[in-house]
């Protein structure tokens, strides 16, 4: 994916309401006024996300604002101030692969 004229360094998340559920987003909204005014453009990226009562999401920095919508039961957030993070300890993280493993690879040691 390639970076944003918005931000250049991080490119949007994976805008998976207008792609993957393609089918429930002319059930949305076109334009959260206050949202377009607040931020002073449209969004670069629209995303679902789904889950149940179990569901947890690890600490982490959203590198785009976001606009939060709860539409059924609660979630809890826990929001830092920018000169808390020097105690979070962020560190940069080598990115993730996916290798498909075979028996060979297995045998050998590998998975």
């Amino acid at each position: 994916m390639e970076p944003t004229t918005a931000n250049p360094d991080f490119p949007p998340e994976n805008d998976n309401l207008r792609d993957e559920y393609s089918a429930l987003y002319d059930d949305v909204e076109a334009d959260i006024a206050w949202a377009r005014v607040a931020l002073e453009q449209e969004p670069d990226a629209i995303n679902l996300w789904i889950g149940n009562s179990r569901s947890v999401t690890a600490l982490h920095r959203d590198n785009y604002e976001n606009v939060y919508c709860q539409i059924m039961g609660s979630k809890h957030f826990v929001l830092l101030p920018p000169i808390a993070m020097p105690c979070v300890n962020e560190q940069m993280l080598q990115p993730a692969t996916y290798a498909v493993c075979t028996l060979s690879l297995c045998i050998e040691g590998f998975c």
